[in-house]
């Protein structure tokens, strides 16, 4: 079995965390996933219809591509 060894660096856990009103979150994923949730709500009251039928299919599609049947 091998023996983890632990390195000395310079990195700081959260060193590149920003905060904002006490929060702290990871700079570069926090801002992404939140456009990318606004966006999936703005379409989803916009566009209502349509909405329900990607969220159909983003549910049915993998689970044919698992299963291997249609």
């Amino acid at each position: 079995m091998a023996r983890i060894q632990d390195q000395d660096t310079d990195y700081k856990v959260g060193q590149d965390n920003a905060q904002l009103m006490g929060l702290d979150f990871h700079n570069p994923v926090f801002p992404l996933s939140a456009i990318l949730i606004i966006a999936f709500i703005v379409y989803a009251l916009v566009f209502p219809e349509s909405a329900s039928t990607s969220l159909v299919a983003a549910r049915v599609g993998p689970s044919i591509i698992l299963t291997g049947s249609l």
